[in-house]
């Protein structure tokens, strides 16, 4: 059956911390919901060292918020996470990454209709997705990041290293009736793979 980490309050990943070895899974409509990294990263889930990570089954990680980095999950290290058919909706970020921020060399994949949707960052960029250093983020099966606010750049998504980007391709779009700049750069082996049907629409960029 699923399992719920609802309302809590930390200063590194809110409603739970997993870090060194070893694997963490959520299934079944499980609920990361309501909770605070202070401080921190990771409103709901923060995900360190060396750790594979699994939401599947109609999770959600919803309506948390996050002090620093990954309103809704923060991943660094050496990490793997798995979203199949899951939902990061409606979480708040300070500084990156309002549903997702991930650092380091992180693998993170989204699959079967995966979505992270209406996910704000206030001062910085990746109001839906943040990913820098050596991460990869791979989008696939019809996942949707949609409607998600960044406080800079890339309402959508952010590829950076280090805030200095090179080789960057800026796409000039229109989101809500204004133009606003969604940036995907690639930088140092950072990088954001949309395949098979995924859909980035309607997120908009503080410009």
């Amino acid at each position: 059956m699923g399992c719920s980490v609802n309302n809590n309050t930390g200063r590194w990943g809110g409603g739970l911390s997993v870090g060194g070895y070893g694997s963490v899974t959520l299934t079944d409509g499980s609920s990361v919901q309501g909770n605070t990294a202070r401080n921190g990263s990771g409103g709901g889930l923060a995900v360190w060292g060396n750790v594979n990570c699994t939401l599947m089954g109609s999770s959600r990680v919803q309506n948390n918020k996050a002090g620093g980095n990954g309103g809704g999950l923060f991943s660094i290290g050496r990490t793997t996470v798995s979203l199949m058919g899951c939902s990061v909706d409606n979480n708040t970020a300070r500084d990156w990454g309002g549903g997702l921020a991930v650092a380091g060399n992180v693998s993170v994949t989204l699959t079967g209709g995966s979505r992270v949707c209406a996910n704000v960052v206030r001062n910085s960029s990746g109001g839906g997705v943040a990913v820098w250093d050596m991460a990869n983020v791979v989008l696939a099966g019809g996942s949707n990041v949609q409607g998600n606010t960044g406080g800079a750049a890339g309402g959508g998504a952010d590829c950076c290293r280090q805030r200095t980007c090179h080789n960057q391709q800026q796409h000039r779009v229109k989101q809500y009736g204004k133009p606003c700049w969604w940036w995907w750069a690639g930088c140092g082996n950072a990088a954001i793979e949309l395949v098979n049907g995924t859909m980035l629409s309607h997120n908009r960029a503080g410009c």
